[in-house]
């Protein structure tokens, strides 16, 4: 599976689309765009760049896990699964188990 970052702003920014930063007028695409310059700072490898672009896309947007896995790897998936706290969008499949085992 080629993924890339570039591809992770989209789709983050078509899911966050109609989304604002709260109680501001800021679109919400920024904050995972400033997690992103964050870890890319940092040095980190382009999975774990592109699993901060999208760390909000379980919690905040119709996204589940299986899109993620289908459009960026298990290893990406895994990475925002471990930072949402809302868990009910993991649905019941095999890779549900995997990624909460």
């Amino acid at each position: 599976m080629s993924i890339n970052i570039h591809e992770a702003i989209e789709f983050a920014a078509v899911k966050h689309r109609n989304q604002k930063r709260k109680g501001t007028d800021i679109p919400y695409i920024v904050h995972p765009m400033e997690v992103y310059g964050i870890l890319a700072a940092s040095g980190c490898d382009e999975e774990t760049l592109i699993g901060g672009i999208l760390h909000d896309t379980l919690e905040y947007t119709d996204t589940d896990i299986e899109e993620l896995i289908n459009l960026f790897g298990q290893t990406v998936a895994q990475l925002v699964v471990s930072e949402s706290e809302d868990k009910s969008k993991l649905g019941k499949s095999e890779n549900k188990r995997q990624l909460t085992a």
